[in-house]
C-alpha cells in the first residue's frame, strides 16, 4: 500500500510540472505572435506618416486577417492625463483623455494608441518637431473552466514621424 501512494504522489508531481510548463509554452507563442503584430501595426502607421482613415482601416484589416480578437480598456495601459485613441474592427475610437470623466463612456480597443511630440533644437536657432506614436495591444491567457487568468500587456513606439498626416487633434 504505501507503494501505491508513493506512485501515485509521483504522478501527480509529474502532472502538476507538465501543466506548468504547457501554460509557459502557451504564453510564450501567445506573446511572441501578439509582439509580431504590434511590430506590423508600428509599420503601417509609420508607413502612412500617422493615423488616419488609410492607416485605420489597414491596421483593421490586417488584425482581422489574423485573427486577432483581444480588446482591453485603453485607461489600463495608457498613462494618466495621455490623450488617445482605439481601434477595434478597422473603426477609430473617439479621442480620450485618460483619467477624464469622458472616458467613462469608452469601450475597450484592439489597438491603444497614444502620441508624444518632442521639440528640439538643431543649430540653437531652428527648432523642429518629431512626434511618436505609442501603440500598445494586449493577449489574455485563459482556461476553458477558470476563464480569464492572466491580461499581459504588449507595447512600443514608432520611429520619429516630423510631418504626421493625422484626422485627429491631439492636442500636443
Amino acid at each position: 500500500m504505501r507503494d501505491a501512494i508513493a506512485g501515485a504522489w509521483l504522478y501527480s508531481l509529474i502532472l502538476v510540472f507538465v501543466v506548468i510548463l504547457v501554460a509557459f509554452i502557451a504564453i510564450s507563442i501567445n506573446y511572441n505572435k501578439t509582439y509580431k503584430l504590434k511590430t506590423t501595426v508600428v509599420n503601417i502607421i509609420e508607413e502612412y506618416q500617422g493615423v488616419n482613415p488609410e492607416s485605420v482601416k489597414k491596421v483593421g484589416g490586417f488584425l482581422a486577417a489574423n485573427a486577432f480578437r483581444t480588446e482591453r480598456y485603453c485607461n489600463k495601459v495608457v498613462n494618466k492625463g495621455e490623450r488617445y485613441i482605439g481601434i477595434t474592427d478597422g473603426k477609430l475610437s473617439p479621442m480620450y483623455e485618460s483619467g477624464s470623466p469622458a472616458e467613462k463612456t469608452a469601450k475597450p480597443q484592439q489597438v491603444c494608441i497614444s502620441r508624444d511630440a518632442h521639440t528640439s533644437n538643431y543649430d540653437g536657432k531652428s527648432a523642429y518637431t518629431d512626434y511618436y506614436y505609442n501603440i500598445y495591444m494586449s493577449f489574455d491567457f485563459s482556461l476553458p473552466v477558470f476563464g480569464d487568468i492572466f491580461k499581459f500587456s504588449v507595447n512600443g513606439s514608432t520611429n520619429a514621424i516630423y510631418y504626421p498626416v493625422d484626422t485627429n487633434n491631439w492636442g500636443n
